[in-house]
């Protein structure tokens, strides 16, 4: 070892309290910012997958017997007819700032068979107990899109108030068919913006792009080399001499 390389070891001095922080927020930082690039590749296979569920062509949902539910997430489709005089509204949610519902109406298909149509979002009455009015539909066709998860198959309550529209704090279909005594499909359709009934409807299959994903990584791996920088600017500060 040189005498210079001697006499900046020996000028090298952060402190210990220095250097424990150091030694765990670094590693912290580091593996935020890859944890965020992982993110990002995982939402653009969602963008991926759901493109190619839009580019097929629409599904008559009297034709999705013949597919596993996890094929049709996504998946366009086309229903026909009446609704229902029940409606769910959906509580809690946000849209361009504001809280309000997702208006949740029963559908009747030409086959027999239950389905629930989500129409999209309306907002929240100022006086929270005054429930929106619904708009009435005309019966015939609506086209959507299949949504399902397991959160919606799962067999939990839903916790709903009571009169129509009825306000629930969850989305659970097997709750959903106790609380109408009815048995319904095990997916939702979430109306096109086109289609008859719709709301306002800005359906998303991802709540972050992968550019934001992107940009928070930068932004942990830029804090990392700030605080490398800052840990050697104390370390090599006259004072600590």
């Amino acid at each position: 070892m040189t005498e210079n390389e001697t006499q900046a070891r020996q000028n090298f001095l952060p402190g210990w309290r220095t250097t424990i922080l150091t030694l765990v927020l670094l590693p912290l930082m580091v593996s935020l910012g890859f944890w965020q690039l992982d993110r990002a590749e995982e939402k653009r296979h969602i963008q991926k997958a759901v493109e190619g569920q839009q580019s097929r062509p629409p599904l008559r949902l009297e034709q999705v017997d013949a597919f596993e539910l996890s094929q049709l997430h996504y998946r366009k489709v086309r229903i026909s007819g009446r609704w229902q005089p029940e409606v769910f509204l959906l509580d809690n949610q946000v849209q361009n700032a504001k809280v309000g519902y997702h208006v949740i109406s029963l559908f009747k298909l030409d086959n027999g068979s239950f389905v629930l149509v989500n129409r999209g979002w309306m907002p929240m009455n100022p006086d929270r107990n005054q429930l929106p009015e619904i708009p009435m539909i005309a019966d015939g066709e609506a086209t959507g899109d299949i949504y399902v998860n397991e959160d919606l198959i799962k067999d939990a309550p839903i916790y709903a108030e009571s009169g129509w529209p009825r306000r629930v704090q969850r989305l659970h279909l097997p709750g959903l068919s106790r609380e109408l005594g009815m048995s319904i499909l095990p997916l939702v359709i979430r109306l096109q913006q086109d289609s008859p009934g719709a709301l306002q409807v800005q359906w998303s299959p991802i709540n972050m792009l992968p550019e934001k994903h992107e940009a928070y990584a930068i932004q942990w791996f830029a804090m990392s080399v700030a605080l490398i920088v800052f840990y050697l600017f104390l370390g090599f500060r006259k004072d600590n001499r």
